[in-house]
């Protein structure tokens, strides 16, 4: 699902118990991009919470990170390498190799919240959003540099993007957001994805069961729609496959088990093994 928060120039930092749920809820690397001397200063990969608090204490020895305007992105992968060098955000460029630069000066960022699912492509090292960057928006900015203050892209983009959340900054400073936004003490978030967690706690009788815990399930509002979609899908042991719908598997139902390359999940009452090596999912037979 992945998630942005966007901390205004002239605002206090995010706290770092809101960044430490963010990446809890989205483990898959985190990144951040800040203007600073009319440029847009892109650092990302950070595959630990440690690495990334790190990143920003010494950021906040070099300049007041309250007077910048900072936006951070959290990653959940849906397609394309989980790698630091796809974490978001990137900069805004129809070069591949630059997209995938941890570290990068530019003059205009983005990072982007949801499935693109036009610009997926199986077994590429890229992201969707990277590819979107590449074949769409990068076109948009050579051929008008000021196309953000122009109402028709909007227009244009909502479509393209179905539902998900943009969020631009460019070398002036100025922050420029499309899709339906959270704000929450004068910061905006992508979904709810920053509230912490309420501990809940489960264990079932059975001998083999037992030995799974059920730990942290975090507030959420379902979509019904697509909870009633997967729900039909597990009844009737069909393997799941669309990455939207593993990526809805991932972040909203609890996670009793993981290994290397297996998470298995209660969805209401039934196991879900997802493997995200071969991105699919299927309810695991003979468990109620």
């Amino acid at each position: 699902m992945c998630i942005i928060a966007i901390k205004p120039a002239h605002h206090k930092m995010i706290d770092n118990s809101i960044i430490e749920t963010m990446f809890e809820n989205n483990p898959d690397g985190a990144g951040y991009m800040y203007a600073y001397n009319n440029r847009v200063h892109i650092e990302k990969g950070f595959m630990t919470l440690k690495e990334l608090l790190k990143s920003l204490e010494n950021l906040k020895k070099k300049i007041d990170i309250d007077e910048i305007p900072l936006i951070l992105h959290f990653r959940i992968s849906t397609s394309g390498k989980t790698d630091g060098a796809t974490c978001h955000p990137f900069p805004v460029t129809s070069d591949l190799s630059a997209l995938r630069k941890t570290h990068i000066i530019t003059t205009l960022g983005m990072a982007h919240n949801g499935i693109i699912s036009d610009f997926e492509e199986k077994k590429s090292i890229y992201s969707d959003t990277q590819l979107f960057i590449n074949k769409c928006v990068s076109y948009l900015y050579d051929m008008n540099p000021k196309f953000l203050h122009d109402d028709r892209t909007k227009k244009l983009l909502e479509p393209i993007i179905n539902g998900s959340r943009l969020a631009f900054l460019n070398s002036h400073g100025n922050i420029y957001r499309i899709g339906d936004w959270i704000e929450n003490d004068g910061v905006y978030y992508s979904n709810e994805g920053y509230i912490p967690w309420q501990s809940r706690y489960y264990h079932y009788n059975d001998a083999y069961y037992s030995k799974y815990y059920y730990g942290d399930d975090y507030y959420y509002y379902g979509d019904e729609d697509q909870e009633l979609k997967i729900l039909e899908k597990l009844e009737a042991y069909e393997e799941i496959t669309n990455s939207e719908d593993i990526c809805y598997i991932r972040t909203m139902y609890d996670i009793v088990e993981e290994t290397e390359n297996t998470e298995i999940y209660d969805v209401v009452g039934m196991f879900v093994k997802v493997d995200p090596v071969a991105s699919r999912a299927i309810r695991l037979e003979g468990v109620d």
